[in-house]
This record gives structure tokens, C-alpha cells and sequence, in this order.
């Protein structure tokens, strides 16, 4: 990635010649890796609370159940 990055600037630092010549800008994005992480973190933890808070109601729906056909 670094390797094409330095290409892409190597490019940028030639002489531009005027003329008719229509000229073209390029933007080069480099994100950070951070943020992926904390946002898939974040979506991992989501997920886990979600399943352990409808698995608990599941169960107390089965001991009232199971607690409504021994009475």
C-alpha cells in the first residue's frame, strides 16, 4: 500500500504542462485502521448482549411455563 501511495505522489510532484491538455486531480484516501476495530467491537458487543438478554427472557418464559404445568 505504502508502494503505491509513493508512486501515486511521485506522480503529483512532476511538472504539470499547460496547454489544452484537460487535467486530472487525484485523491488518495488512506483510513486508519482504528476505527474499523472499535466499530466491529462495538457490533461484537451489540450482538452478545442481545443474544444473552433474549436467552434469559427464553428461560424465564420456560420456568413460568414449566412452573404454570406443575400447579
Amino acid at each position: 500500500m505504502n508502494r503505491k501511495l509513493k508512486n501515486i505522489l511521485s506522480q503529483n510532484e512532476q511538472p504539470i504542462e499547460s496547454g489544452d491538455r484537460e487535467i486530472q486531480e487525484k485523491i488518495v484516501y488512506r483510513q486508519h485502521w482504528l476505527p474499523w476495530l472499535l466499530l466491529f467491537l462495538t457490533w461484537l458487543g451489540e450482538a452478545f448482549i442481545f443474544s444473552f438478554e433474549f436467552n434469559e427472557h427464553k428461560l424465564l418464559l420456560f420456568a413460568k411455563d414449566s412452573n404454570s404445568r406443575l400447579g
